[in-house]
């Protein structure tokens, strides 16, 4: 698969990110690049900053991938999911369909509404 990990040098994303380079995924990450030196030699880095759209696309806007997770710290997961939800809806012809990540996606949606239940 062609994946895009939007930080991908973080705690958790860090450890994604070398377990997807060892199993010989095309591995992208889109980052600041202040832990350059904590990436993969197999994995292509994109230097920017994911909030400047036009130098992203710049980077990346030819590009295709299989899945696009988001690690970025300072934008809550719900906000990543509306730009994306956002950025797919202005792109149709960008759109898939996938039935297991639909089911997926319906699980998730599942176990949120259950634990704001238990708030």
């Amino acid at each position: 698969m062609k994946i895009l990990i939007i930080g991908g040098t973080g705690t958790i994303s860090s450890a994604i990110t070398r377990q997807l380079a060892v199993s010989g995924h095309d591995l992208w990450l889109l980052n600041r690049g202040t832990r350059k030196d904590e990436v993969p030699a197999n994995v292509r880095q994109v230097i920017t900053d994911i909030d400047n759209e036009a130098e992203v696309l710049r980077q990346v806007g030819n590009e295709q991938f299989d899945a696009v997770p988001g690690f970025k710290a300072t934008t809550r997961f719900d906000e990543g999911v509306r730009r994306c939800v956002a950025y797919l809806m202005e792109h149709p012809e960008l759109q898939v369909e996938d039935p297991e990540f639909d089911a997926w996606c319906d699980r998730v949606i599942e176990a949120q509404e259950k634990a704001k239940e238990l708030i």
